[in-house]
Order: structure tokens, then sequence, then C-alpha cells
């Protein structure tokens, strides 16, 4: 039943369509000795006229009834054998006396010209004083210009009108109308013509003149008006039944479409929803943070009203999504203020990550999960700290994580770009550092963008050794360290970013098969490559390529080395970055140690940032060190309040096991609330000096 249903909505569908299309008239062009075949569907009596007469069936016009669909519409077929020039006219389908379908035909000869007027089968036209006649002139394809003429009489006063299919209509004949008309063409400059002699008979007697050369008069212009009236009430409610029908049938798909997405969205968001829920009591101490994202509670605190938050031009695309720029109008959760800078705005600059339209469900986790990582990890100077998120929208698979603003976007375009403005302070020949040359001053309060040293380079490669130490005592994997992935913010200062994103994208085996973009091997030590294997040890190898970036001015690694199944096989058998141009010995040897074959002996990032920390002056270090105290001061905050708030879930669990158990309470946030949060900072601030956003 309903198979048989769904068969019949069908066919009333394609039979509305169909109709609607034959009330259209069109023109169709055959040529001479040529088959022409007319079809015209509807329901009721079918028949076919021509100039406007009936169509006799005879050896080579012929026409036939047949059935569309039984019981419900007929098929009326017009043959036309052996076209000639006289088959050049108007067909009509007529149903029940009133014109549903209309077409012209043109018959012509298969050449660039060839015969242009369709010859005349009549000499003489005789016609009733008063009444209109139709002179048959016409073209045997369209395209052909025609026009009618008096044989040797210029005379402006004739009007006419040139009906298409049926020749020249001229209304209310007159004793002037008598005499010799000529019917003429032309075609690159080929002229044709056909004459035709008109007589004006004064009699009122409107019956067929009767004679075999004469043509019968067409129909007086009251009759033709309710015809034409008839025929567009016809078109004009089988236009609306057929959009009615249309529109129909485009509510009840889409009707079906919109519930189904719906659902869709639903199954997506409960989905998404158990991501943020988090199970704080199983993680793992041990255990990578990146490696159990889903076991880390969603912080509400960092919840931002969206309304608030401006979008703006974009700062980045990559394989994983996209970075704008945007303008935050509400406080922050905990962000650190800026106290050499005087506020003159009540918005806030910061930077908003998303996945791009239509990602897949695994990019859309992978962001949730960096997001989850970054509340955790707490806060560094040298890490892009996270600021807040607008997750109210997820089933519509918009996830906004607010992360600080670094103007002066990544190290490697910078470097590209500042190439020319290099100042080298390698004393080559010594091969020692010379600070001297070019000396900058780091307590200013904006970094000179215009100028680099080579003592911002290893200032640089400190600050991102710190930034990797603290987020490794987090226990967390970066699996994506390059130059492209920190950026440069004011005072010099530089932030890691994207850390923990590839890495759990990479988990996911579909990942690898689908996405266009090719992994940055020339990056990755040979177990990443080799065994997809990720870890603290891994990083330091990205962390010597990094360096190499820096003091190459931001050059591609293994230049003219293409990355093809040999890359690692070169790698196992000992080949490695050769020694930048502007790096001394001692800087090149603290790489070197970086790509050592064996994992376990490459140096952690406490030691790379010991080694680097010796080539610093004491002012510089101190300088980074000072920034970082509020950073520092946050987290220990952070870290009390957790473990204040664990101590109490702990004796209240003790205490009241069972209550909690009967009233559904038993689950109580790790978290604070944002007003609580804000009394703490605002007492650290007071006692220490340290200044806070509010």
């Amino acid at each position: 039943m309903l198979i048989s249903r769904h068969s019949q909505l069908i066919f009333s569908v394609v039979l509305v369509l169909i109709y609607f299309a034959s009330i259209n008239c069109h023109d169709e062009e055959h040529r001479l000795g040529s088959t022409i075949t007319l079809r015209c569907y509807g329901k009721g009596k079918l028949s076919w006229k021509f100039n406007p007469e009936e169509l006799v069936n005879n050896t080579r016009i012929r026409y036939r009834n047949g059935t569309l669909f039984p019981g419900k519409s007929l098929l009326l077929t017009l043959t036309i054998e052996n076209a000639t020039y006289s088959d050049t006219g108007n067909y009509a389908c007529v149903k029940n006396g009133n014109v549903i379908n209309s077409t012209d035909i043109y018959v012509h000869e298969n050449k660039t010209c060839g015969k242009m007027i369709v010859p005349l089968q009549m000499k003489t036209l005789k016609v009733y004083t008063g009444h209109d006649f139709v002179i048959p002139c016409r073209p045997t394809r369209p395209g052909v210009n025609l026009k009618l003429e008096r044989k040797l009489i210029t005379d402006t006063r004739i009007v006419y009108k040139l009906i298409p299919g049926k020749g020249f209509s001229i209304l209310n004949a007159t004793n002037h109308h008598s005499g010799t008309w000529v019917c003429k063409s032309e075609c690159q400059n080929i002229e044709a013509d056909e004459q035709i002699t008109i007589e004006i008979i004064k009699t009122e007697i409107q019956e067929p003149l009767g004679s075999e050369g004469d043509i019968k008069m067409i129909i007086s212009d009251q009759h033709e008006s309710e015809s034409e009236m008839r025929t567009i009430l016809v078109a004009t409610l089988s236009l609306i039944g057929s959009l009615a029908a249309a529109f129909a049938i485009v509510i009840f798909v889409g009707f079906n479409l919109i519930k189904k997405e719906r659902r869709a969205r639903r199954l997506k968001a409960q989905n998404i929803s158990l991501l943020f829920i988090g199970v704080a009591e199983n993680i793992d101490v041990n255990v990578a943070l990146d490696q159990q994202a889903d076991l880390l509670p969603y912080n509400p605190n960092y919840e931002f009203p969206r309304e608030r938050l401006k979008l703006g031009r974009p700062l980045g695309c990559g394989a994983f999504g996209r970075v704008v720029r945007a303008e935050a109008s509400a406080p922050l959760y905990c962000a650190i203020d800026d106290s050499r800078k005087q506020k003159t705005k009540d918005t806030t600059t910061v930077a908003v990550k998303m996945v791009k339209q239509g990602s897949e469900l695994s990019q859309v986790k992978a962001l949730i999960s960096e997001l989850k990582i970054l509340m955790h990890i707490g806060k560094h100077l040298n890490v892009v700290n996270l600021l807040g998120a607008c997750t109210t929208n997820l089933s519509n698979e918009e996830l906004l994580v607010i992360v600080e603003y670094c103007r002066y976007g990544n190290l490697r375009s910078h470097l590209l770009k500042q190439r020319e403005n290099f100042v080298d302070q390698v004393d080559h020949l010594k091969d020692t550092l010379d600070f001297t040359i070019g000396v900058k001053d780091y307590h200013q309060l904006e970094y000179n963008a215009k100028e680099i040293t080579t003592r911002d380079l290893v200032c640089w490669s400190y600050q991102v050794a710190r930034g990797m130490q603290y987020l490794a005592s987090r226990r967390i994997v970066h699996a994506d360290l390059a130059a492209r992935n920190i950026l440069l913010a004011d005072h010099n200062v530089v932030k890691i970013c994207d850390f923990g994103l590839a890495r759990n994208l990479y988990s996911y085996a579909n990942y690898l098969k689908k996405s266009d973009e090719p992994l940055p091997i020339k990056w990755m030590a040979i177990e990443s490559i080799r065994d997809r294997i990720f870890s603290t040890e891994t990083d330091v190898w990205s962390f010597g390529v990094v360096m190499w970036e820096f003091f190459t001015l931001a050059m591609t690694p293994y230049p003219g080395i293409p990355k093809d199944e040999f890359f690692m096989q070169r790698l196992i058998k000992g080949h490695r970055l050769e020694k930048p141009q502007y790096a001394t010995s001692e800087i090149y040897n603290i790489m070197q140690k970086c790509w050592d074959k064996n994992s376990s002996r490459r140096p952690n990032f406490s030691d790379l940032e010991n080694d680097i920390d010796k080539i610093l002056e004491d002012n510089v270090k101190q300088f980074y060190l000072d920034l970082n105290n509020p950073y520092m001061k946050l987290n220990s905050i952070q870290k009390e309040y957790e473990n204040l708030m664990r101590t109490v879930l702990t004796q209240e669990s003790q205490a009241t096991a069972s209550n909690l158990t009967e009233s559904g309470d038993g689950h109580k946030s790790l978290y604070f609330s944002q007003d609580e949060v804000k009394k703490m900072l605002h007492l650290e601030k007071a006692r220490d000096g340290v200044l806070f956003e509010s």
C-alpha cells in the first residue's frame, strides 16, 4: 500500500510538470523530407489543428490516440512523413474546443539560406469588405525576416501585423487593400518573394466562397478574443494547480528533512555533551593529560556570553580549523592584566579558534579536548592561555575557544617578513656572540618589530624552552612544535600554541586517510614518523628543528631533500640539518643534542633551558621571569582552590554518603564560582601588588 501511494504521488508530480510544460508555445525546425512527430497530453477529447483547420489522417499525415495512464490521461501523437514546405505553420492541440498546446513548425532545406518562404498554395485571395484577413506568408525556419509590400505601389498607410506561423494579419478589409501583394525575404544578399492577389467583394454574406483556390475567413475578433481568454484561463488554472502541487511536495519533503536533521543534531549534541561532564576522579597522574582529555571536566566559569564577542578578520587557517581576531566586551575569567598599558576602551582584543564549517565530528572533539586541556594545565607566560569559551551552540558545531591575542603573528611569517632587517651579532672569526652590536632595550613597553637581532633568536629559543618545560611538567605533548605554531606578542614575548591538537587528531584513524594536509615529517622525530609515537622526547627533537628555523631566518628544514619514503632512512643513517649561518658552534651543539637517534639520550627541556640560560644576559632573563610571576601566582591560587575543594568533597562524601545518594546531589563541581575566584584574586592583589583583570 505504501509503495502504491508513493508511485501515484511521483506520477502525479511528473504529470503536472509535463502538463505545465505542454501549455507553452515553442518553435521547431525540421529539414525538408524529414519526419515530424508531435505529442499532446491531457484529459478529455483531443485533436490537432493546422492554421487553424482540423487535420485529417491520410497516407502522409496521421495521428493516433493512446493512453498515458489507465483511466487518467490521453496521449495524442501526430506524425508527418516526408515534410514539405507546405507543412510549415502553426499546429495546435485542442482539448474540448480549447487550445492547450501550440507549436510553430518550420520546414527548410539543408542549406545556408535555401528556400526561405513557404510556397503559397493559392494565387488569389477573396475577402469580404469589413472583415479581417491573413495573407499566409510564412518563413521556412526561424530567423528569416519577412516583409510585405504592394507590387509597384508604395503605400505607407497600410497597417499589418506578422502573426508567427500564420502570416500577415490585416484588419477591416476595404477596396484600398485590393491588388497584388508581394511577400519578400532576404538572406546573405539573396532575395526571395511570393505573390498573391487580393480581391475585395462588396457584400455582407459571410458564407465561404467555396472555390478550391479560395481560403476560409478567419473568425471574428470577438470569437478570437473569447478563445484566447479561455486559453489564458486554462493555462492560469493549470499553472496555479502545478505550483500548489509542487509547493505541497516541497513542504512535505522539507519537513521530513528538517525533522531528520534536528534528530541528528540532537544526537550529536548529546554525544558532545558527554565530553564536557568528565570524570575527574578517574584521572591518572602518570598518564599525559592529552590522552585522558575525556575525563577532564569542563569549568563553567570559562563560559563567555556569545553576544559579547564580536568576531573580526581572519588571522589564520589550517588543516584543523581557523583563527579570527575578535573583541570581547565583558570580563574574561582569570585574565592577566598588563599594568604597564593604559586601558582606553572597555573591550579586550582576543583570538578565537574554531573548526571549519562542515568539519567532521572528530575535529570538533579534538577542539573540545584542547579546550579542556587548556583549562587544566594552568597559565604560563610562554603559552597561549585560555581566556574563555562559547559552547551554547554546540549542536550546530559552533565551538569558540577564546585565547590570548598575539598581534605580530607566528614567528615563521615574522622572520620571513623581517629578513632584510636582521642584525647579525655573531663574531664569525671568533665563533662567539657579541650582543653589543645593535643593542636593544628589552624593557621597552612595545617590541620593535622592525628589527631582529641574534639576541632575539636566542631569547625566543630560551622562552620556547621554558614554555615547553612547563607543558612537559603538566604532562602535555605538543606533537607539532614548529615556528609556525609559536606566536609573537608585545615585549618580545613568544607564546606556544596548538599544543595537543595535532596529537589528538592523529589519534583518529580516519584523519590520516582523509586529510589532504601532509604530515610535518621534517619536524618529526624518527619514532614519530615510523611508529606514530609522540612524547616529550619527540617534542625535544622538534625543538631542535625550531631553533634551526630561528637561526636560518625561517628556512625550510632539509632544503632540497624530498619528503619521500627514503627521508626516514636518511635520518636513521645519521643525516641531520647542517649548522645555520647565524648560529655559533655552541648553539648548533644544543640543536644536535636534540636530534639524538636514541630518545633517552636527548636532553629534557629543563636542560635545554639551562643551556640557553648561559648565553643570555641576567637582566634579560630576569625581565621574562618577572613577566611570568602573575601567571605563576594565579596557578598557585587555582591549585589551592582545587586541593581545598577535593578535601571538602572527600569529607562530605564520607560523612553523608547515604544522604547525598538519596538526594541525588552526590556530584559537586570541582570549581569555585567566578565571584569566589575574583574575591580571592583581589585579596592576592592587595597583598602582593599583582594586578589581575576583574
